[in-house]
């Protein structure tokens, strides 16, 4: 990706260019059209790019976000060039958002009890949360991994229900074994 965004000179980036370059670095039985088609994950994440940007009430695409707020960039280097411009540029805009935690703090609205999370999330410039799983503030749920594994027999179709019997944990340190995204 960085070779082919440092490959753009004086062209102009768009799907066309995409193609033409990307068929240099797929293999040879890539279908570029399965990449790159109206039904692909790449539009389909185009499509979502572009209803986020007009939503934002402009047609330019901001390059970083930072606590939801875009980091326009108007400079006639772009922060994006280098990684010493992108740093220099993110922490100049902290450093205008810890004012207002820093404001609020002195002004008696935030304290050491409050969550800062939640208090950014009440400003009225803010979108509400969406998503309540991603930044739900609710106790963390653990899985009691404590427990004695019985023999994974008990998998089979005749000895399944002897299951029922095993405690929760016991049954899930049974379980761990046989599944494939858990980890003792």
């Amino acid at each position: 990706v960085t070779e082919l965004l440092h490959s753009v000179k004086d062209e102009t980036l768009n799907l066309e260019y995409v193609k033409k370059h990307l068929k240099k670095y797929a293999s040879a039985d890539a279908n570029l059209d399965d990449i790159i088609s109206e039904d692909s994950e790449y539009n389909f994440g185009n499509q979502l790019a572009e209803e986020f940007v007009s939503k934002l009430g402009t047609n330019k695409y901001p390059q970083v976000l930072i606590n939801g707020v875009p980091l326009w960039d108007d400079s006639a280097t772009p922060v994006t060039s280098s990684v010493e411009l992108l740093e220099e540029a993110l922490v100049t805009a902290l450093a205008r958002h810890t004012g207002r935690l820093q404001r609020a703090v002195f002004r008696g609205e935030l304290s050491d009890s409050d969550d800062a999370l939640d208090f950014l999330m009440k400003q009225p410039h803010i979108m509400p949360r969406l998503n309540r799983r991603v930044l739900a503030s609710e106790p963390t749920q653990y899985l009691d991994l404590s427990g004695v594994p019985s023999s994974t027999e008990l998998f089979t179709e005749d000895k399944v229900h002897r299951l029922i019997h095993l405690t929760g944990r016991d049954a899930l340190a049974t379980a761990l074994p046989i599944l494939q995204y858990f980890t003792k």
